[in-house]
């Protein structure tokens, strides 16, 4: 009994590892390998287990200093901007969507950007799972026009622009539910949960979209 007390006060949340590697990535310059370890982080943060860095401030201000760090090393305004994408993940996924809403609507905002498409994507996303219906598809809608007029070599694939299609359909659906655009405190945990599995789905469906294409890609080659 004793030992088994012993084992459960020793047990660490899985990400302390990530954290030390990316420390360690960032004292070593490894800039891929900490970009990496950052998106690791801000996949594993959503999680709503006995791991989950909600119920940890100690390891969310651990994340947070770890971001803050990355940054200053890496001042330049591209890998600036990469950083803030995934820390604006990591914000979503711990519940704190206001701060991840900026930070995904300035990225949108820079013309220049190579994120721009991605930012946008998750803002639509994360309005709709703030029950924001309408700027979602707003948002949408603006992310289906900007396929046209990205420069070609940060055009999505015709799978990742048939998913912003659709994903502005699921938005007029909800609004012509009649689904309220603030959904209470109360129900706010469920939209967030449902979203968040359709979310995965969709990015699911992307993959299996664009494999398909490069077989048929290959396929009419080899005719």
């Amino acid at each position: 009994m004793a030992v088994s007390s012993r084992i459960k006060e020793t047990k660490h949340h899985p990400l302390e590892l990530v954290i030390q590697r990316a420390h360690l990535r960032i004292k070593k310059d490894n800039f891929n390998s900490l970009l990496n370890a950052l998106h690791e982080i801000a996949g594993k943060t959503n999680q709503d287990d006995e791991y989950s860095v909600k119920k940890n401030s100690d390891l969310y201000n651990a994340i947070t200093r770890l971001f803050k760090l990355a940054k200053e090393k890496y001042p330049n305004p591209e890998r600036t901007n990469e950083i803030r994408m995934k820390q604006a993940t990591f914000l979503e996924h711990t519940g704190h969507y206001e701060s991840a809403l900026s930070v995904f609507d300035s990225l949108a905002k820079k013309a220049s950007s190579p994120l721009r498409w991605a930012a946008m994507n998750s803002r639509t996303w994360l309005l709709r799972r703030m029950g924001r219906f309408q700027q979602a598809l707003d948002s949408a809608n603006e992310l289906i026009a900007l396929h046209a007029v990205l420069p070609e070599d940060q055009r999505p694939s015709r799978a990742r622009l048939a998913a912003a299609h659709k994903l502005a359909d699921g938005t007029k659906d909800l609004i012509r539910q009649n689904v309220e655009a603030k959904p209470s405190a109360a129900l706010l945990p469920f939209f967030g949960s449902s979203v968040r599995h359709e979310r995965k789905l969709s990015a699911g469906r992307d993959v299996a979209d664009e494999g398909r294409a490069v077989v048929n890609e290959a396929s009419i080659k080899l005719h």
